[in-house]
């Protein structure tokens, strides 16, 4: 039984001087431990990507828990080895990421502290090339294609314009029933001229390429 020193202290009649002496000599449970535990040493960054950072360190002294992780002043992570990876970050940014240890009384050591930037992307996808009908039979269009672009981190996604308006995103391709009947983006009859644009992960967009410009079915 934990004894809560900030009340008085009641001994009950007949208590003997050794068991008093035992119940003052044990802490309190809720207490925390007075052992100091060694800050991590030589944290570093080991791999950057455009989110992600990882990071080694070396153990510290003491009975170890396990590492509170910390982003910008932030806890974001715990890890109960000597690496971590931080994931969902921003690319092109800078953060100050800190370990402490922590013991299984709640005491946490000094922090040890870096700084450590995540890669910039400044390359846009190359230009969707090749925009083109495809026809279901001689003369009538069925939808569009377009060549794939390429990318230095990698395409998330294609834009689709119709007379400079997004009408679709989408992988390359789209077939018209699915802008007239699905997105009801563009509708039949009307004429319209197209043009498609790149983004990759990091949001950034390619040139347009060539423009067509079809009546839809």
């Amino acid at each position: 039984m934990a004894l809560n020193l900030r009340c008085p202290l009641r001994i009950l009649a007949g208590t003997s001087a050794a068991v008093i002496a035992v119940v003052l000599a044990t802490p309190s449970a809720g207490y925390a431990s007075d052992r100091t535990l060694a800050t991590p040493q030589a944290l570093r960054a080991t791999s950057t990507g455009y989110d992600t950072v990882s990071l080694a360190w070396e153990p510290s002294a003491g009975v170890v828990a396990y590492y509170q992780i910390l982003r910008n002043g932030q806890w974001v992570d715990s890890a109960y080895g000597t690496t971590a990876t931080l994931r969902y970050l921003s690319w092109g940014t800078t953060y100050t990421i800190t370990v402490r240890a922590r013991d299984w009384q709640g005491n946490v050591s000094e922090p040890a502290t870096i700084t450590a930037s995540t890669r910039t992307d400044t390359q846009a996808p190359t230009t969707p090339a090749n925009l083109r009908r495809i026809a279901s039979a001689p003369g009538t269009p069925a939808g569009l294609a377009w060549d794939s672009s390429t990318d230095d981190r990698g395409v998330a996604i294609y834009w689709l314009f119709a007379n400079g308006d997004p009408v679709f995103a989408g992988p390359p391709g789209v077939p018209f029933y699915v802008l007239t009947d699905v997105f009801c983006t563009v509708f039949s009859g009307e004429t319209y001229t197209f043009s498609v644009r790149a983004q990759d992960l990091s949001g950034r967009l390619s040139a347009a390429g060539e423009s067509v410009t079809v009546t839809i079915p």
